[in-house]
């Protein structure tokens, strides 16, 4: 990348890459301020987090009447057992404010995987990408960073506001994104 032309020609490539592509995100950004403020805990945040991770894209598929499988980057045992221990709860109980049995969720989330890094999964090399302009998208919206018209991160935010989840659930008439800013 010591050459601007290739540079430009691989965030041109990239940007076409996640453009075309049909696939859909669901990013959790925590603002670990307000986490403290609330006296959270890393496993508070890491479980409330993975929590509505899979609330929303259990939301959005039911929406759309599909199922979905989710491949999560192993983020170590502690943290992926938090998560996991998310997952089931949701299997094991439903979600009845959206009048979710435990029988319907089996059948919405099909499978759960986690990866490593050393598995290349497009998937979460393609999370890792977005989780960036993510967590960008908030700092600007804070206030702390300012949008640069045409940046690396402007463009990257564009590209991430094309993929994230954006229904409306039938049941509630709510109107959800899969992008959001913990704590609530």
């Amino acid at each position: 990348m010591k050459d601007p032309s290739a540079e430009q020609n691989f965030h041109k490539d990239l940007s076409m890459f996640l453009t075309s592509g049909g696939g859909r995100c669901v990013i959790v950004v925590v603002n670990k301020k307000k986490a403290h403020n609330l006296k959270w805990t890393v496993a508070d945040v890491y479980r409330n987090a993975s929590n509505e991770m899979l609330r929303i894209f259990i939301e959005y598929l039911d929406t759309k009447n599909d199922q979905g499988q989710i491949i999560i980057e192993s983020a170590g045992a502690k943290k992926d057992i938090l998560f996991y221990k998310e997952y089931i709860y949701f299997l094991a109980n439903g979600i009845l404010s959206l009048g979710l049995d435990h029988k319907k969720i089996k059948q919405i989330l099909t499978s759960i995987s986690f990866v490593s890094k050393n598995n290349q999964d497009i998937e979460a090399q393609i999370a890792d990408l977005l989780a960036y302009p993510a967590g960008h998208n908030c700092l600007t919206s804070d206030g702390l960073k300012k949008v640069v018209p045409n940046s690396y991160e402007d463009n990257m935010c564009k590209i991430l506001n094309t993929k994230m989840l954006r229904f409306v659930n039938k049941k509630n008439k709510i109107s959800r994104e899969g992008f959001i800013s913990l704590p609530l």
